[in-house]
């Protein structure tokens, strides 16, 4: 089952928490620039990928509502079809 609430408050979070540390010594813009996208590249990649699994989850509770709707719907005519049927052949015979 998905977790859209989980999905939702880890919305942000990094990818299979695949995360670089930032320098600590000294002003390496390079090395802090490598970390930043390191950290934003799985960043997004959490989104996109928590994305299409709300998304997935989203439509298969939809599938699964009105699924649910025919076969409750079903689930009450059939008895009165057998019973309908029962009548016309009492009824024609």
């Amino acid at each position: 089952m998905f977790s859209i609430i989980y999905l939702i408050k880890t919305f942000v979070a990094p990818w299979k928490s695949i995360q670089d540390a930032y320098p600590s010594k000294g002003l390496n813009v390079s090395a802090i620039l490598e970390t930043w996208t390191l950290n934003m590249t799985a960043r997004v990649i959490g989104m996109v990928v928590r994305t299409c699994a709300m998304i997935a989850g989203l439509l298969l509770q939809l599938i699964l509502i009105f699924c649910f709707t025919v076969y409750v719907i079903l689930w009450v005519i059939f008895p009165l079809l057998f019973i309908g049927g029962v009548i016309a052949v009492i009824f024609y015979i």
